[in-house]
């Protein structure tokens, strides 16, 4: 049976997410023929990205705390 660390899980599921959040503005972006503002698509796009690292970051913070775990024990040694 393959054991998973719940915050490695974590952190690719945040990565998974943010790689499709830029993803889904670039071709958004591409597909409008880049007629928008490209300040509005860069703050949208990287801000988006930004909220969505953060967000992910504070959650495991909170979790970490709760459970006694601290940030530097939450990794498992590969052996």
């Amino acid at each position: 049976m393959i054991k998973i660390n719940i915050f490695e899980a974590a952190r690719r599921i945040s990565k998974i997410v943010a790689a499709t959040w830029i993803i889904f503005w670039i071709v958004r972006g591409l597909d409008s023929d880049m007629q928008g503002n490209p300040i509005y698509f860069a703050s949208v796009t990287f801000g988006g990205l930004f909220f969505i690292l953060i967000i992910t970051s504070v959650i495991g913070w909170i979790v970490r705390k709760f459970m006694g775990i601290s940030s530097k024990k939450d990794r498992r040694e590969m052996n």
